[in-house]
């Protein structure tokens, strides 16, 4: 049996014409399951907030044995989600021995281009806000970042 993980719900607020709206994203039955293949990434997203949530992305970010980021890769709930809804995730990734390094990247050379809600410049620790990942080989740890836009379509 593969551990279950639930990592704290994602808020965000946000001010709109003098009042505060509440997004609330959370992820519930995290599954990480090792297949030989490579892990595959399930959950089910829910919509906690008051607003409808669209654009549902998770950007996972896998570290290697030696606790550096070795494969990032993003993930899309296939369907808006009104408040109360919730919506089935997947990811799969890759074999960790499928990968290769082709070059070691200098946290002075990285440039932060695009989202402001990871501005920090230098390389993530896997020891901080991961979910470890004992039971998957040759991965140490997984980042989840989770986050949304917030539109009605209009009717």
């Amino acid at each position: 049996k593969w551990p279950t993980f639930k990592p704290p719900a994602t808020t965000q607020r946000r001010r709109y014409r003098g009042r505060v709206l509440l997004r609330r994203l959370q992820l519930n039955g995290l599954r990480i399951q090792d297949t030989g293949d490579g892990p595959i990434l399930s959950a089910t997203a829910v919509n906690n907030g008051v607003e409808s949530a669209t654009i549902v992305r998770v950007v996972a970010v896998l570290y290697d044995d030696a606790g550096l980021p070795i494969w990032s890769q993003a993930g899309f709930v296939e369907t808006n989600m009104y408040p109360g809804q919730s919506a089935a995730l997947r990811m799969t990734f890759p074999a960790r021995d499928a990968l290769q390094v082709v070059a070691e990247v200098n946290p002075d050379t990285i440039i932060v281009n695009g989202s402001t809600q990871q501005a920090d410049t230098v390389l993530p620790s896997h020891r901080v806000g991961t979910i470890p990942l004992d039971h998957v080989a040759g991965y140490t740890a997984i980042r989840l970042h989770v986050s949304t836009m917030t539109h009605d379509p209009l009717e």
